[in-house]
């Protein structure tokens, strides 16, 4: 591990030290020193960390760092005297792991409010699109004025669908570009929609879109849907 700085006492720069200085300072015999020589000779897991020591009796301290783990002093662990009656280079070890363990719990714990952030701000824009297809359902089909969302289906995201609590059904509304496209009732129960392969529902939506085109017509027939 590279040692970048060693402090002995509370003065700098009166107590900063080279390695070469610290080796031959009282301090370097001491527990606390041993383990800073130790440390700054471990090659099998540190060669990427670095680490400042502060000596100052049973006060002293290890800052360490890692340029992608923890780069800032904000997330640099700080390992005392304190953190071990005889400390060793395990237990700095022991005390890295842990810290990057905590580390990741906390860059979770963030990622989970950001998705969650994520989905309301998703949701949110979802709503006026929703609104939008329910008023222009409720404009083509009058008796339609308590209809519920349903869902828009992930593979076939352009139709927004809503049901009449169990009239029997479904009214869709397609959206192209967040423009309502065309509204149709179906005789189709609350699931009925859902459970169709996209193409279908694609079909069958053109279709009755057409009917209505030609005939003039808004409730399609349950004869018509069923046999399509």
């Amino acid at each position: 591990m590279k040692c970048i700085k060693i402090l002995v006492g509370d003065i700098s720069p009166a107590g900063d030290r080279t390695m070469e200085e610290f080796l031959r300072d009282a301090e370097a015999r001491t527990p606390f020193g041993q383990l800073v020589i130790a440390l700054a000779d471990e090659r099998e897991w540190s060669v990427n960390y670095s680490f400042s020591a502060h000596i100052r009796g049973n006060k002293s301290s290890l800052l360490i760092s890692h340029p992608t783990f923890f780069p800032n002093r904000a997330n640099a662990l700080v390992f005392t005297a304190k953190d071990s009656g005889n400390p060793s280079v395990r237990c700095v070890a022991d005390a890295v792991r842990a810290h990057l363990l905590e580390l990741k719990t906390n860059l979770q714990d963030k990622i989970k409010k950001i998705k969650n952030e994520i989905s309301g701000l998703g949701g949110a824009a979802d709503r006026i699109v929703i609104a939008r297809a329910r008023a222009a359902i409720i404009a083509a089909f009058p008796d339609a004025g308590e209809i519920e969302y349903i869902l828009c289906l992930a593979d076939c995201p352009e139709f927004y669908a809503f049901c009449l609590g169990t009239s029997g059904f479904t009214y869709v509304a397609r959206v192209i570009n967040n423009e309502i496209s065309g509204t149709v009732r179906l005789q189709f129960g609350r699931y009925a929609w859902q459970e169709l392969a996209d193409t279908e529902r694609r079909r069958i939506f053109l279709s009755e879109m057409e009917r209505q085109s030609t005939t003039g017509v808004v409730y399609a027939s349950t004869v018509e849907l069923v046999g399509a």
